[in-house]
């Protein structure tokens, strides 16, 4: 593998998938950050096995190739970077990442690939579109009120209620409750499931308050993915039905 990509870009996609990332897990690969080379752009992935983040940045690709390397190091060595541009290329043996900007020259080490999780793969049965900035000022505004107390569960997250042509969202902890309403393209059958308030407020990090591009959501069984043009986040769907 081996590219060239701008370094702010490479340290605000490296921020926005370390959310997804369980910096505290037993397990490495929880707390790595997947790296792909394909043609014109290198895609970063984190994932809890909860929450999946993929952020595509632009990147002059010489080498197509993927490795997986801890997230904290990376983040932690692109912050530390000297110019624009961030050379990144594996040796011939394929156990360290070189990364290269300016006078600094790093060698990270890697984890085995086949370690990290399969990605989730969403097959939505229902979709609906909605303005990016209006997405995140509608979460923002019921998210707050989910309840913190995991014995919970299903006061733990927003409940997504679409219906033709509008989505609402529903939050409480038994004690306040929030409710906002989006007007939107839906295609599918009507369909009630709650998202949990975790990767919900890493979507809305995600999210840019002032742009009108759209966002692309996909609910399926037991999963919901949020699409920009850049940026994927995929969560798991609390089971069981929202209390009333």
């Amino acid at each position: 593998m081996k590219l060239t990509v701008d370094r702010k870009e490479l340290r605000n996609a490296l921020s926005t998938v370390r959310r997804a990332a369980n910096i505290n897990s037993s397990l490495p690969v929880l707390a790595a950050v997947f790296v792909q080379a394909g043609v014109g752009k290198v895609k970063l992935t984190a994932t809890d096995l909860e929450c999946t983040i993929t952020q595509a940045v632009e990147a002059r690709v010489d080498q197509e190739g993927a490795v997986v390397l801890p997230v904290e190091l990376f983040a932690r060595v692109a912050a530390a970077l000297p110019g624009e541009q961030v050379g990144i290329e594996t040796d011939e043996s394929g156990g360290k990442l070189h990364v290269l900007s300016g006078s600094s020259h790093y060698g990270l080490p890697l984890l085995l690939g086949e370690e990290f999780p399969h990605l989730p793969v969403v097959e939505a049965t229902t979709t609906f579109t909605a303005v990016e900035r209006e997405l995140k000022k509608a979460l923002k505004s019921v998210v707050f009120a989910t309840s913190s107390q995991t014995i919970w569960p299903k006061y733990c997250g927003v409940r997504f209620q679409v219906l033709k042509g509008s989505v609402s969202f529903t939050a409480t902890d038994r004690h306040v409750l929030a409710d906002t309403c989006l007007k939107g393209f839906t295609t599918g059958d009507g369909v009630e499931v709650s998202g949990p308030s975790e990767p919900l407020l890493d979507l809305i990090a995600c999210l840019d308050s002032d742009t009108e591009e759209p966002v692309e959501v996909g609910i399926g069984t037991n999963l919901i993915r949020f699409s920009t043009a850049d940026t994927t986040v995929i969560s798991r769907l609390i089971d069981g039905d929202y209390p009333n």
